[in-house]
């Protein structure tokens, strides 16, 4: 440009005139030519300048993810200020380039949230009504976005416009709730194909001849439902959308009750818990949430009401019933805790008995078995957390008998628990345990059966951190003789990590479990058009071949 520019002066104008307006103008491009460098180098020269018709999460090639970065980082650039550019101008490039980038990747709901913070910092007062329309624009085009939503209801709150901060609730719950009955409909609609497809359960004939499926009195059984794995995956994925739906609809009546309480008060509340009839699948954190609302309104009948509606529906979940556990050392109720507490172990205690029996039998039906190995870790889960949480109430605030005997009854129903790591979880100061660290140094996790995660659906498989101490099995190359600790029997400390690692990797042993960890899943194993694997060929391959020393 500055070549052509100067090209063109020349032509134009005289001499003495083209070398008077061209020096004039080449302080200011020298100032340019380095800033245009690190602009380059910023967008790697890779900014597309073309509408991507999509948000980041339907971008499976990671292209709109890239080009945002690109763009946050010319925003960034930008904000350095190296031109050294008075504030109005500063601030009308900043803006400029945030509204390109809006018009580019319209569906992105980050852009247009940090373009309002932007503008909110520079100038709150003066640019609510800027703010307020750019969400709402933002809200048209991503309808489900939390982000936007939360942030346009809050400025029609901050205005005191408590129908429309409402409007912006109902509308996505409104939307979401469609969505749902739609995942909902495909999981029916696969399930009554499948079951068209069953096998019927053939009939049991006894050593006398008797045909148990004869008489007439008797119901037909129920065919059996076989599942391949690619609709059990496609059912998984129905099912895990349909979970999120739901969580997010929870969420978003628990965010709207918060704005009732904030802008109308404890009746507004009320009428908002009226309209959980009109979704079926809601979470039991809207009836915790609502019952807090009432008891922080002084209002600990209606709370405990709440409570006592909610076990009707969700007195098998692990999660409620910790909540309902904890709601009641809250409130110090402390004769129903303890009804609360033995009808939420005896509940879990018999979800656990049936999922393992479900386990053993629905060896055919992969759905079933997937969701019987699903509930049954939940069940375990908040089962060890609200027993765990009980024993650590009562040793600060009830007796030791009570204690000692929630500790026998936690060992008892899960006969793998430390019992040292247990009683050092009484003694704890937050996550810091003085035991581990002194008495034990720090030989195993203590924490690690008894570790609380809020997820159930992110869980990994838990890992033990056993300090393996190497001065018991390396020999010392300084000295060249063997260390004298590799003959030292082993500390309680390691006998309790060896122990563990064994019941850890069950009778098989180290080398075998290794060997198991790098082979494929069951997965991919069977018939061709289902895995990756054909079992009969790999058997053959593995047949002839011809270890060392076998010649």
């Amino acid at each position: 440009m500055w070549a052509d520019y100067r090209k063109w002066e020349n032509e134009l104008s005289s001499p003495n005139a083209a070398s008077k307006f061209i020096a004039d103008l080449s302080t200011a491009y020298m100032e340019v030519r380095p800033w245009n460098t690190e602009w380059h180098n910023a967008t790697e020269s890779l900014l597309r300048r073309k509408l991507f018709p999509c948000s980041p999460h339907d971008d499976q090639a990671g292209v709109v993810k890239h080009q945002q970065s690109l763009w946050f980082r010319w925003i960034d650039l930008e904000k350095q200020n190296k031109l050294n550019l008075p504030d109005p101008a500063l601030r009308y490039r900043v803006e400029y380039v945030y509204r390109r980038a809006i018009s580019l990747l319209p569906f992105v709901p980050e852009i247009w949230f940090r373009l309002g913070q932007y503008l909110q910092l520079i100038d709150e007062d003066n640019n609510k009504s800027a703010c307020i329309n750019l969400f709402a624009d933002g809200l048209a085009l991503n309808p489900t976005s939390y982000l936007l939503a939360f942030q346009l209801s809050e400025l029609y709150e901050k205005e005191g416009d408590f129908v429309k901060a409402r409007t912006v609730y109902d509308d996505i719950i409104s939307l979401l709730s469609k969505k749902h009955e739609g995942v909902r409909t495909k999981i029916d609609e696969l399930i009554a194909d499948a079951a068209e497809k069953a096998k019927p359960v053939k009939k049991q004939v006894n050593e006398n001849g008797y045909n148990s499926n004869d008489d007439e009195d008797e119901e037909a059984p129920a065919p059996v439902v076989i599942y391949t794995e690619a609709q059990a995956a496609e059912l998984e994925k129905y099912e895990t959308k349909l979970a999120d739906l739901a969580k997010c609809v929870t969420l978003l009546y628990i965010k709207l009750m918060s704005l009732c309480k904030r802008s109308q008060g404890i009746k507004e509340i009320r009428a908002v818990f009226k309209q959980r009839k009109n979704f079926k699948a809601m979470g039991y954190q809207f009836y915790v949430v609502n019952a807090l609302h009432e008891y922080y309104s002084d209002n600990k009948k209606t709370a405990d009401k709440v409570f006592d509606l909610a076990m009707k529906s969700f007195s098998k979940d692990g999660g409620f019933l910790y909540a309902y556990l904890d709601y009641l050392i809250l409130s110090n109720s402390i004769e129903s805790l303890k009804v609360v507490f033995e009808v939420a172990v005896t509940s879990l205690l018999k979800e656990i008995a049936s999922d393992k029996e479900t386990l053993e039998i629905a060896t055919n039906n992969i759905v079933l078995h997937r969701t019987s190995a699903k509930s049954l870790k939940k069940s375990q889960f908040y089962t060890k957390k609200i027993i765990k949480r009980y024993i650590n109430f009562a040793s600060s605030y009830l007796d030791l008998d009570t204690v000692t005997s929630l500790s026998k009854r936690f060992c008892q129903y899960f006969p793998e628990t430390d019992g040292l790591a247990l009683f050092s979880s009484r003694y704890t100061l937050g996550s810091y345990n003085a035991i581990a660290e002194y008495d034990l140094a720090n030989a195993h996790n203590l924490e690690s059966d008894l570790e609380d995660l809020d997820d159930l659906d992110e869980q990994r498989p838990k890992r033990r951190r056993l300090a393996e101490p190497a001065e018991a099995n390396n020999t010392s190359t300084s000295s060249g003789r063997t260390d004298t600790h590799k003959s030292l029997p082993p500390t309680p400390s390691m006998a309790v990590a060896q122990q563990t690692q064994q019941q850890l990797h069950g009778f098989v042993g180290n080398e075998i479990y290794n060997l198991l960890q790098g082979l494929p899943n069951a997965g991919c194993f069977g018939p061709k058009n289902e895995h990756l694997f054909n079992s009969a060929k790999l058997v053959e391959l593995f047949t002839h071949v011809v270890l060392p020393g076998e010649q």
